[in-house]
């Protein structure tokens, strides 16, 4: 059982008490907890358009039967667009939430057509103290609910965005709203919708037991206003939790039962849980070493203004001391940006310029450095547009490129403390001939110690990518993407394990970012040969702005078996020191 299985599984317990208790209710004794009490709206605060947070206008939320009704009997006039959501005094990240609820009645004078037998529950929500007081609706993730009209089906447990997005298949899905494979419920009667959320992973709706939609990676939208203001204001991007909101839209709905079941974190998604310690100024751990720095995903870096600095201390620090602590090469781990934009590349060539003839670099692209907008619908990249392989060849170490003025795969030697090196950069996802030029370039140099960086190789439950075996119970796998269905198809990290890592006995090492929640996974395994071979993911674009710089500082002992791994912030001069963080390995 992988080290993290083991402590989510024994710490389940404890954790869903320990909810339960900060909750102010008892967990039943299979773990659901009442976040409504039947009695009253205790614990909840409302926020209706026009309002200010906390007033209850017209007594839309009331408490009646036992059950949380919105009604609209005691409004003035028409309902002109007065929508409400009732926020839940806790955010939660994971769990799953459990909501009986029925249309009644008819809908208030005045309300949109579209709002007929329409409400939902908000997930993933912004803090209502920082809505606006004509704010629509929350930032969040809409699971919204349709009741019939008595003879045309309609669709409930739907999805819609209010300033955010979501991936679905593989790709950024920017509709503001999309349907369910529900059955359609009309008339009165109760349905039970359950929304099972994995912080910024899998977000699953089901009803009446049936799952029908699920999506992953939600996050906010820099295209909507109220989107932009939270990503400018520090938050990540990628939503791992928020409020819990019911809705009011304009028809009277009853809600009979709101239920709440932890669920184990599955990662640390909060960069204030990561242990840190100062350590600038950063030194070698023993005279003689050389590094290698491995740069995560600097896709946050280069699409933001305020955080470009994040990329620009990283290259520069590296720059500066590059001779003191012996820096032999620096790895990108591709996503160097995040929508393939000449503005985002400019940014990231004038980082990475910082280098340019000091340090040699190799590039492995990721997913979001192909296609229109990064959306890696095809193999377009303007990673060649802003970076050129007659620059790179200046480095002593560049060998090579398998197709001749393009940068998606290279490979760059070394030596040092009397070794040699090969480092493979390979593109996102490679495709089957990518993989067999890389074999060959491994065969032609049998006596360097080889190095693979690529976008997606391991997960970040200590495992490789492996489609065949887990599907999209891994998400994020290439294979998941459109590329995967062009000419050549994708490889994930098991089938570069199987097709090119594992077969040659000198292979040390692999690289890889792209994986999100905590955003680190490492296995060790032998090659055929026997050699271990260390297997590596690190990215941090979740953490607060973008990653706050860190980066992996790979440190070499002289004795040639020791490897030493740091993860290190020229931005905030501290490591981070979690056994996933900072570790020492051996060859």
């Amino acid at each position: 059982m992988d080290r993290r299985q083991f402590l989510v599984a024994s710490a389940l317990t404890p954790a869903v008490s320990l909810v339960a208790s900060r909750l102010g209710y008892a967990a039943e004794d299979d773990g659901w907890i009442q976040l409504f009490n039947g009695k009253d709206l205790t614990g909840w605060t409302p926020k209706i358009r026009g309002h200010e947070l906390g007033v209850n206008y017209a007594d839309t939320f009331r408490v009646q039967d036992g059950v949380i009704k919105t009604a609209y009997d005691k409004y003035e006039g028409p309902y002109r667009g007065r929508y409400g959501h009732l926020f839940y005094k806790e955010p939660f990240s994971n769990y799953i939430l459990r909501i009986e609820y029925r249309f009644v009645g008819e809908q208030a004078k005045g309300g949109p057509g579209w709002a007929t037998r329409n409400s939902g529950v908000m997930i993933h929500g912004q803090d209502p103290k920082g809505m606006t007081k004509d704010q629509e609706f929350p930032v969040s993730i809409e699971v919204q609910f349709l009741g019939g009209d008595g003879k045309n089906p309609r669709n409930t447990g739907n999805l819609c965005t209010p300033g955010t997005n979501v991936v679905m298949d593989g790709k950024l899905h920017t509709p503001h709203c999309t349907n369910s494979s529900s059955d359609t419920f009309h008339g009165d009667q109760w349905v039970t919708a359950e929304i099972e959320v994995h912080g910024g992973k899998l977000i699953r709706h089901k009803i009446n037991g049936k799952t029908v939609l699920e999506y992953t990676e939600p996050q906010l939208d820099p295209a909507d206003e109220n989107g932009k203001k939270l990503l400018d204001a520090g938050a990540a991007k990628i939503i791992t939790g928020g409020t819990i909101s019911l809705q009011s839209e304009s028809h009277p709905v009853e809600f009979r039962k709101v239920e709440i079941k932890p669920l184990p974190a599955e990662a640390k998604t909060d960069a204030k849980a990561d242990p840190l310690e100062p350590c600038d100024p950063v030194e070698l751990a023993e005279a003689g070493s050389f590094m290698i720095v491995a740069l995560p995903d600097t896709q946050v870096y280069a699409m933001r203004p305020q955080w470009n600095k994040h990329f620009h201390n990283q290259t520069q620090w590296i720059a500066d001391n590059a001779e003191r602590l012996n820096i032999k090469y620096v790895l990108h781990e591709g996503d160097i940006t995040n929508n393939n934009t000449p503005e985002q590349w400019e940014v990231a060539r004038a980082a990475m310029g910082r280098l340019d003839g000091k340090v040699p670099y190799a590039l492995a692209p990721g997913n979001h450095d192909y296609g229109p907008n990064g959306s890696s619908k095809d193999r377009s990249t303007m990673l060649n547009d802003y970076f050129s392989a007659e620059e790179l060849a200046k480095f002593p170490g560049f060998g090579g490129v398998m197709d001749d003025g393009k940068l998606e795969n290279s490979y760059h030697t070394f030596e040092a403390n009397g070794n040699k090196y090969l480092v493979l950069a390979l593109e996102w996802g490679p495709r089957d001939e990518t993989v067999a030029w890389a074999d060959e370039i491994v065969a032609q140099h049998p006596d360097h110690q080889a190095i693979l960086l690529t976008h997606a190789y391991m997960y970040y439950d200590d495992t490789r990518y492996d489609w065949q075996a887990k599907a999209n119970k891994q998400t994020w796998n290439p294979h998941d993407y459109a590329q995967a269905k062009l000419p050549g198809g994708v490889n994930d990290g098991q089938e570069l394990w199987d097709k090119l890592v594992k077969k040659h006995p000198g292979f040390v090492m692999t690289l890889n970012g792209h994986v999100l929640e905590d955003g680190a996974g490492r296995t060790s395994t032998p090659g055929e040969a026997g050699n271990m071979v260390h297997q590596m993911m690190a990215n941090y674009q979740n953490r607060a702005e973008g990653g706050e710089g860190y980066m992996r500082l790979i440190e070499f002992s002289p004795d040639g078996k020791t490897i030493r791994v740091r993860s290190y912030s020229p931005s905030t001069k501290m490591c981070k020191v979690a056994e996933d963080q900072q570790f020492t390995l051996s060859l």
